[in-house]
């Protein structure tokens, strides 16, 4: 986001997350490339950018609106030429390998499972994902494990008096 500072010059201003999204923000391992997908403003990317924890992310949402708002606020922020905007339904328009975080947040967890049963192919590529589903929660964690993946770490935040888990999972049993 950019800002005018007293002496009128423009100045990139860091963005302030959610606890929802703050929660998810700690969990991703520094170096990491992201693809949040849903991305809707692009609040996630364009914070871990900031912060140098991710050195590029990809922000992926299926609408075009959200798209548009991901847009200026990376263009606002100045880092276009770190953070890519793609449409896509869920994973498919991503190729292994062109990420090592896979976030999944901000949906409930029957559209989470649907979207890791559709991208299976993909998952080889990442090395870690964050999962926050609003609903379903068993349902996610047995596919993490039907995957071959597992839960190396889980928190739960509360944002505007909701109940926030997010579980981090890597490859292996």
């Amino acid at each position: 986001m950019k800002t005018k500072n007293v002496n009128g010059r423009t100045e990139n201003r860091m963005i302030r997350l959610s606890p929802r999204l703050e929660s998810i923000a700690l969990l991703v391992t520094p170096g990491s490339r992201v693809a949040d997908i849903g991305t809707d403003h692009a609040y996630l990317p364009v914070w871990l950018c900031q912060k140098d924890i991710a050195p590029s992310a990809i922000a992926a949402d299926l609408r075009p609106g959200p798209l548009r708002a991901a847009f200026a606020n990376i263009q606002s922020a100045g880092l276009a030429d770190r953070i890519r905007v793609r449409q896509s339904d869920g994973l498919s328009a991503f190729s292994p390998g062109e990420a090592d975080t896979l976030v999944l947040a901000g949906m409930g967890g029957k559209l989470i499972c649907q979207i890791l049963e559709r991208g299976t192919p993909i998952l080889s590529g990442f090395r870690e994902m964050l999962l926050q589903p609003q609903s379903d929660i068993r349902e996610v964690r047995c596919l993490i494990e039907k995957l071959q993946w597992h839960i190396e770490d889980e928190t739960c935040t509360v944002d505007e008096d909701k109940f926030y888990p997010v579980i981090r999972a890597v490859k292996g049993n």
